[in-house]
């Protein structure tokens, strides 16, 4: 995003992904997911109902990818 987003002072702005809302099926109905980044252990984890599995970033963005989510970097 940073070649998009320049702060009040015209520098760019660096943001990293954090989080990804994900959604299969139609826009009648599906099942939401998640993945998100723990920042203690700087890993990626996929939420799916009662079950939570390691993912990497690279997994997380993709063609169900509904929602992202982006924290600016101080």
């Amino acid at each position: 995003m940073t070649k998009y987003v320049l702060g009040a002072d015209g520098i760019p702005q660096v943001y990293d992904l954090f989080a990804v809302s994900e959604h299969y099926g139609s826009l009648g109905g599906g099942h939401y997911t998640a993945c998100a980044k723990n920042f203690l252990d700087q890993r990626w984890y996929n939420f799916n109902d009662s079950h939570v599995s390691p993912t990497s970033a690279s997994q997380a963005v993709c063609n169900a990818a509904y929602v992202l989510f982006y924290r600016r970097r101080d």
